[in-house]
């Protein structure tokens, strides 16, 4: 997107007075100046799309972010609301049904956990983050009772979502996370293409 302070708009298109037809979708006012044309502040996003721990790493790595690394309680806290939809009252999967919605949720397997950003890949029951290697605190109150116990079959923490904690999985199961975003990517919206009709970035 661009807040068209300098660059000239598509000349497909009469963005003063078009009427824009929304199908499958909502639309709402937002303010510009501080929605777009701003720096954001830096983040947590949330991808629900599954991938396994490396996959996602290098995702977000693409994005300029890194996969987001759960520090302690609090943080957890405000990931499992974002990962629920904003509301713990809606349930484990609140946030991947309404995104779902019509029946869509019927085809796709629900996921209730996503990244914790921890691995023991490197040294058997040393947790440590893929970006700069701090080490985990054995005592580490975050885990599930029982958990860790995958052993070498099992070096990746998730947050399971439901239950508040950690568990280890498979890094090679695909699995939603968040990604730490430091600066929002730029689009600039040129236009309608003559001959697709495509909106053109």
């Amino acid at each position: 997107m661009t807040c068209l302070r300098s660059d000239l708009r598509g000349d497909l298109v009469n963005w003063t007075n078009s009427t824009w037809k929304l199908n499958n979708a909502t639309s709402g006012e937002i303010d510009i100046a501080a929605e777009v044309c701003s720096e954001p502040r830096r983040r947590d996003v949330l991808f629900l799309e599954r991938r396994t721990m490396t996959h996602h790493g290098q995702f977000c790595a693409k994005l300029r972010g890194n996969i987001t690394v759960v520090a302690d309680k609090g943080h957890m806290a405000e990931l499992i609301k974002e990962f629920q939809g904003g509301d713990l009252s809606r349930g484990q999967f609140g946030r991947m049904s309404v995104l779902l919605g019509r029946g869509l949720n019927q085809q796709i397997q629900i996921e209730s956990r996503f990244w914790a950003g921890w691995n023991d890949e490197r040294a058997e029951g040393n947790y440590t983050e893929p970006v700069g290697g701090k080490v985990l605190p054995a005592e580490s109150s975050l885990w599930f009772p029982g958990e860790p116990n995958g052993d070498r079959m099992e070096n990746c923490a998730v947050v399971w979502a439901e239950r508040a904690a950690w568990n280890d999985i498979m890094c090679e199961r695909p699995t939603p996370g968040f990604c730490f975003i430091h600066t929002r990517p730029s689009f600039k919206l040129r236009g309608a293409e003559l001959r697709t009709h495509h909106v053109v970035l």
